[in-house]
């Protein structure tokens, strides 16, 4: 993957995330996602199938003399979270999902010399902090979902911060 359409792709999440919260409906499908079974079923077994690949194709020189042990732990792991924690379920398959596509978009920015791509790697690192967060106390999620929509005017500031981070990104993406 190259650094533009890595760029492109965040900037396109930005976007999409943007436009949901621009509309005050957002608020029940934002909060029903957070504990949705369905969204659980689809979020988790790709996540740790994406997770299983990476270990799958580990070197020797990254533990791969024990892949096939650390397969079965995580594989096991992400199994049993079904049983052992339904809550939030949903919450930490996506942010296992983001945190494995930051890391190809961080990786597609590395050894690339281009003055710009700065605001990319930042943005790339802090939803990294975010979603490692979101992934170890998921119910945080449904807190910060609680304060942007306690009142219009935070969902309305979050969806402009969203949007011209969108913006300012597809504008980045056009100096590589």
């Amino acid at each position: 993957m190259t650094i533009f359409l890595s760029t492109v792709i965040l900037a396109s999440l930005f976007l999409v995330s943007g436009l949901a919260f621009c509309f005050e409906g957002f608020k029940i499908p934002a909060f029903r996602f957070l504990r949705s079974q369905a969204a659980a079923l689809v979020l988790v077994p790709l996540a740790g199938a994406w997770f299983l690949w990476i270990l799958y194709n580990l070197t020797e020189a990254d533990f791969g003399q024990y892949k096939y042990i650390l397969m079965a732990i995580f594989g096991g792991a992400g199994l049993l979270s079904f049983k052992y924690l339904p809550d939030f379920l949903s919450v930490r398959g996506l942010s296992v999902l983001m945190i494995l596509s930051l890391r190809e978009f961080l990786n597609s920015a590395y050894m690339v010399d281009e003055a710009y791509k700065f605001l990319f790697v930042l943005d790339c690192y802090i939803l990294v902090v975010a979603f490692v967060y979101f992934g170890c106390l998921p119910y945080r999620m449904r807190d910060l979902f609680e304060w942007i929509f306690e009142k219009s005017a935070r969902r309305k500031m979050v969806a402009a911060v969203f949007l011209l981070e969108a913006v300012s990104l597809f504008a980045v993406s056009l100096t590589y």
